[in-house]
């Protein structure tokens, strides 16, 4: 995994990681524009260069686009009809899921 890559996953769980604690869900913020993921591999979710394509750990781990098969669309769904509990523990899901994507540290 490339660097910025690791960088945007970090930030990404992190960010999950705070929205498993939101005291309410007036000021959650979900989607691409709160993403380092996104914000890194935009809507297609690859990132290409002259030399390179890369995924994002999301589509490769899941072979699909837009978080989809995560649980995102439950933190989604539980944002939409006001449910908080659902919702952080959606979140925690989510967290863990991409933890899972990080690489194994190497010794």
């Amino acid at each position: 995994m490339r660097p910025a890559t690791k960088k945007a996953l970090l930030a990404s769980i992190e960010h999950w990681r705070e929205l498993e604690q939101a005291k309410d869900l007036n000021h959650v913020l979900l989607g691409r524009t709160s993403c380092a993921l996104c914000q890194r591999f935009g809507y297609t979710c690859e990132r290409t260069t002259p030399k390179t394509t890369e995924l994002c750990p999301v589509a490769k781990a899941t072979g699909r686009k837009c978080c989809q098969n995560t649980p995102y669309s439950d933190a989604y769904e539980a944002d939409q009809i006001e449910d908080l509990p659902a919702f952080r523990a959606a979140a925690r899901r989510e967290r863990a899921f991409l933890e899972s994507l990080l690489p194994s540290p190497t010794k």
